[in-house]
């Protein structure tokens, strides 16, 4: 819908319908169904299917049959949520998998057929602006610039803005899904596989340097990723908020396990324990290569983007 007065919703009734937003990222499938009120997002339920798309990648990118059966199963359970919401009120987006996948025409297909809807295949940059879009509306106001990272399945997105425009944005094929398969196999975690892991992140973020400012007293991280480790950080007496010194420690807990079966961890959900390895290297890298002094979790995500942004769209 275009922008127009507010009463002109009330008047018609607009603002009361529900509208939701679905996020088909590479670990997770999510829902949100929400109403706005007073020009902001509130939430009435979410729903979350950890699918963990980009795990059925092969190494030429083809993703297999059993991953899309999995795929369209969850989607078809989003369907019977959505039934009862106006189809020009949902809009959903899908991320990293399905722009890289080699058969990702069949991938749409099916999952559109699953889902009822269209799907939106949107790139890096428009994920990043939505991520930031969602972010910056649950953030207290400011004036100053913001640093706001998400790291997902398949790619990870840092956006430098301030208020709600996005400045800088920047999307890198970065996974905690991909790289945890690649790195530690099997969920086995060894000290050399850690030392590569650093390095191929921190060898892929170095146009960062020339492209964003050093030194953060305070960045955010809006995924499930950052928000995971932040729990098991502060539950596990590692300090009170993520820092490198906290990653660090985080890091010889498990590689003295050894195996992700093996480690015990307050916070650590088991559909987490397999992908935490390859998202510690990738935040670790990240808060090395721009000097953070520390990471909050910030609750605005990339569906909650996707919901403000349908307010302000024909």
């Amino acid at each position: 819908m275009t922008r127009h007065d507010e009463s002109d919703d009330v008047m018609h009734g607009k603002s009361s319908e529900p509208l939701a937003a679905v996020d088909l990222g590479s670990n997770s499938f999510r829902l949100l169904i929400a109403r706005e009120e007073g020009g902001q997002i509130v939430p009435i339920s979410t729903h979350r299917e950890g699918v963990r798309l980009a795990g059925g990648l092969d190494e030429d990118n083809a993703l297999s049959k059993a991953k899309i059966e999995e795929a369209c199963a969850a989607l078809s359970r989003f369907r019977e949520r959505l039934a009862a919401i106006p189809r020009e009120r949902i809009r959903a987006v899908a991320t990293s998998t399905y722009r890289v996948a080699r058969n990702g025409p069949a991938l749409l297909q099916r999952s559109e057929q699953a889902l009822g809807l269209g799907i939106d295949i949107i790139s890096g940059a428009e994920e990043a602006r939505l991520i930031y879009l969602g972010c910056a509306h649950t953030l207290p106001w400011s004036e100053q610039e913001r640093l706001i990272v998400d790291i997902g399945g398949g790619s990870t997105e840092f956006i430098v803005g301030r208020r709600y425009d996005p400045e800088l944005t920047e999307s890198f094929p970065l996974g905690a899904v991909t790289l945890s398969q690649h790195f530690f196999p099997g969920a086995t975690v060894t000290a050399g596989a850690f030392r590569k892991a650093e390095v191929f992140v921190r060898s892929r973020l170095e146009v960062l340097q020339a492209r964003y400012k050093q030194g953060w007293d305070i960045a955010y991280g809006s995924s499930g990723t950052i928000r995971a480790i932040h729990e098991i950080i502060t539950e596990n007496g590692f300090g009170p908020s993520i820092t490198v010194e906290a990653l660090v420690q985080l890091r010889s807990m498990l590689v003295d396990a050894g195996q992700m079966s093996r480690i015990e961890l307050a916070a650590l959900k088991p559909s987490r324990a397999p992908v935490l390895p390859g998202g510690l290297a990738i935040l670790l890298g990240l808060m090395q290569e721009l000097n953070v002094g520390r990471m909050e979790p910030a609750e605005g995500a990339l569906r909650l983007g996707v919901a403000y942004d349908m307010l302000h769209r024909s």
